[in-house]
């Protein structure tokens, strides 16, 4: 089982890994080997990067750590009370395969002695239960280059203002639509990426945010909870309150055209947790980011009281 601090150090060293003081980027090079979302904070101009690494044969895809109950319980519960925001898949025939398909390789993933979970009977189609026994989201695509791979469907209780309802069937760039800058050449890297995945052969990417609130379950509809919190933030407050949301995400080619699973571990630290040294990394890329894109992360005024 990962410890805790051991995951947070990762995760920041791979989230954040050209944030070094005094230290400039090429914006132009190519992305890092081991995966980041963000360029260097010192490169000018600030922009978004694909930034993937394959990810090792003995890197598992599905973490456990002291976390992993409590997060999987209430998982259990968001879909009890907001299925209709956190689960989606189509009924058809093909389309229910496709989630037998998934559910049998997530099962091959899974670690032994990892136990059994009971599906959630009440869920149209049936929610698998190996979807129960990880805390990581669940999204599957489908593998097909020339529709833009749209998606097929999944399980996400633990979303940075978005719902998997809203996405359905949606080509990966119009999922990505309101991301700034998405459009060229971050859509021409992502997509060549989606199209040269090799079979069974996963790649690893990390993306970072701030929140105002320790909560891991941000749907559409607690933007406004949101708002409030960010209101009552103050500089004694910040590094207390303020969360530094890093998600893992990795991208796995299934066979028989089953699709492509994109994997989603969101994790959260107050960044009062963070040593000196990564607050002064992370303080470097909220002043390299444009307007744009600190709007678009609702940072702005976070990154006045840091």
């Amino acid at each position: 089982m990962t410890s805790e601090v051991s995951i947070l150090e990762s995760w920041f060293e791979r989230a954040f890994p050209n944030a070094f003081p005094g230290r400039s980027a090429d914006p132009n090079a190519p992305a890092k080997p081991n995966g980041t979302a963000e360029a260097s904070p010192t490169a000018k101009p600030f922009a978004y990067r694909v930034g993937v690494r394959a990810l090792p044969s003995s890197e598992p895809l599905f973490l456990f750590d002291e976390n992993t109950r409590r997060e999987c319980s209430l998982r259990r519960r968001l879909l009890r009370e907001q299925q209709s925001l956190v689960w989606a898949w189509p009924n058809d025939t093909r389309s229910l395969e496709c989630l037998d398909a998934l559910a049998a390789w997530m099962r091959s993933q899974l670690p032994r002695g990892v136990g059994t979970a009971g599906s959630i009977p009440f869920a149209s189609p049936r929610v698998p239960a190996e979807f129960l026994l990880i805390c990581e989201d669940i999204v599957l695509l489908r593998d097909d280059a020339d529709a833009g791979f749209p998606i097929l469907g999944g399980l996400v209780c633990f979303p940075s203002d978005w719902s998997i309802r809203e996405k359905m069937a949606l080509p990966i760039a119009d999922v990505h639509g309101p991301v700034p800058t998405y459009a060229g050449r971050l859509r021409e890297q992502t997509e060549r990426l989606m199209s040269a995945l090799v079979l069974g052969r996963s790649v690893e990417r990390f993306n970072w945010s701030l929140t105002p609130a320790a909560r891991l379950d941000l749907m559409p509809d607690r933007r406004s909870a949101m708002q409030k919190a960010r209101q009552r933030l103050d500089r004694a407050s910040a590094m207390r309150r303020v969360q530094l949301r890093i998600e893992r995400q990795t991208l796995t080619r299934l066979p028989d055209q089953s699709g492509i699973v994109f994997i989603i571990h969101t994790k959260q630290w107050p960044i009062g947790r963070l040593s000196e040294s990564s607050r002064n990394r992370l303080q470097m890329c909220l002043a390299a980011m444009p307007d744009a894109i600190l709007d678009y992360k609702g940072l702005r005024d976070i990154r006045k009281l840091l």
